[in-house]
């Protein structure tokens, strides 16, 4: 996972080793489901992961989002590998 700028060469030396590249990007929650927000943002990820020839991009909420995870979850459990 990229974290910071994306660079051309890092992309293709991850692609050169079989390596997916994708990077970080903020979730504002407040923009789903909020037209045109929504649209807006999903288009510049999408235009920025064509533009820099990445595999995917991970979206990390902002604005405060919690999930309550159940007292009884374990990595496994929530990865779907227990």
């Amino acid at each position: 996972m990229i974290f910071g700028p994306i660079s051309a060469d890092l992309v293709y030396y991850a692609h050169s080793r079989g390596i997916r590249a994708v990077f970080g990007t903020d979730l504002a929650l407040a923009s789903i489901g909020v037209e045109p927000d929504e649209t807006d943002y999903v288009n510049s990820v999408v235009a920025l992961q064509a533009a820099k020839y990445t595999d995917g991009c991970v979206a990390t909420p902002t604005s405060g989002y919690r999930v309550p995870l159940p007292s009884n979850a374990s990595i496994g459990h929530l990865s779907g590998v227990d």
